[in-house]
């Protein structure tokens, strides 16, 4: 593997960060495009020195304005030349060993299998392994994670990134995020693109994991790139309550009329379990009164359906007004255990929103309600909110918060 000079690395970054500059011709201070970068867990935290004025930053990610992509760079420092300008002055080498491409990663993939040792595994994806996972059951005995992410550029092992990200602003709306298992294209504020269509996630960043029982190989999964489409099937939440346990992926696309997306492969003893992904994406924003999403994943185990989920929710934007009169006389007449309420009957203003989640075990749909009062002093609570949930057609819980 080649890597850059401290030379190589600060000529590139210098010409990207000039992109940002506030004026043309300026080569030594640039626009702090650091703006909003929080703590991480990636070989310490981001610290700034007032005595050298240097800002160090674990990992960060550069991209000049307009543009998708971006440069992962690991180690950053910076000196701050005033009025809120930064100089870079250097940047981390990462030792091969430590850094997991994603072409190494996506490679390993198909050489998988269960007679692995940890050493063979480093030696076939070429890096380390993150070690963690650790859990100890008094009859089978210690269970190890070992994974591998493929992400360029920055180190695998104790990444850390699952509990904290890094964002770089480059003066418009869009930031790149970094997270665990995801290097996503994010539209700040808002999941939709400007003309209101739904944004297609490309997962950059294949990963494997090995799971060891008492030091041997009980199962390994793994994720590759992938592109999320939304599925086109006006009908899909009304198609998806007839898939039945034990059909192939073939019989489950039939019913649903669309391809699911492949987030996860798991192979054990048992065979090969294979989730998949559905979604309708979002209703634009603004677009009607009521807005309507919908996500699904079903599991197959050895090409049989094992355990599917659909998540369905309806926002309604503009509902009728809800009275404290109403929402409390409808709290009164619910109570846990009740089969086959009408909540129309009960609550006979419009909920706010209604989420239904059908799994092959249940069907469980949550309903709120809520005034709009506008409070005339800060030391009144003047609004009520009700939320109820109900299982298989049953009052499971019944909440009235005051606020």
């Amino acid at each position: 593997m080649e890597h850059r000079t401290f030379r190589q690395a600060t000529s590139k970054i210098a010409a990207i960060l000039l992109l940002f500059g506030p004026a043309a011709g300026q080569t030594q201070e640039y626009w702090n495009p650091f703006a909003s970068t929080p703590n991480s867990n990636l070989h310490g935290t981001v610290t700034y020195d007032p005595d050298s004025s240097q800002l160090t930053l674990p990992f960060v990610t550069v991209r000049p304005t307009g543009e998708i992509e971006g440069e992962l760079l690991f180690g950053v420092v910076l000196t701050h030349t005033g009025d809120n300008m930064f100089r870079l002055d250097s940047v981390a080498e990462l030792p091969e060993d430590q850094e997991c491409t994603r072409d190494e990663v996506n490679a390993a993939i198909d050489q998988l299998n269960l007679n692995l040792t940890l050493d063979e595994a480093e030696s076939l994806i070429g890096c380390e392994a993150s070690i963690g996972g650790l859990q100890t059951d008094l009859e089978k005995g210690r269970l190890v994670q070992a994974s591998w992410t493929g992400a360029d550029g920055i180190p695998n092992t104790g990444l850390g990134l699952g509990s904290s990200s890094s964002y770089v602003f480059s003066g418009n709306p869009m930031v790149w995020r970094v997270a665990s298992h995801s290097v996503s294209y994010v539209p700040f504020g808002s999941f939709l693109t400007p003309s209101g269509a739904p944004i297609h996630y490309a997962n950059g960043t294949p990963s494997i994991s090995l799971q060891f029982r008492e030091g041997i190989l009980e199962s390994f999964s793994y994720t590759s790139v992938r592109t999320s489409q939304p599925c086109d099937n006006p009908d899909f939440v009304e198609h998806f309550p007839h898939i039945q346990a034990g059909e192939s992926y073939a019989e489950v696309v039939a019913v649903l009329q669309c391809e699911g997306q492949l987030t996860d492969v798991t192979v054990s003893e048992d065979g090969e379990s294979r989730q998949y992904l559905w979604n309708t994406g979002s209703s634009p924003l603004g677009a009607d009164e009521i807005r309507t999403s919908s996500s699904a994943y079903v599991i197959f185990l050895n090409d049989n359906v094992e355990e599917y989920v659909l998540t369905s929710s309806v926002t309604n934007n503009n509902p009728t007004i809800c009275t404290i009169e109403e929402l409390n006389s409808a709290y009164a007449s619910l109570q846990e255990g009740q089969p086959g309420i009408d909540l129309e009957d009960r609550v006979p203003c419009d909920p706010q929103s209604v989420r239904t989640t059908i799994s092959s075990t249940s069907t469980s749909t949550s309903y709120s309600w809520g005034t709009t009062n506008v409070s005339p002093s800060i030391f009144e609570s003047v609004n009520r909110s009700l939320s109820v949930q109900t299982v298989d057609n049953v009052v499971h819980l019944v909440n009235l918060t005051r606020h």
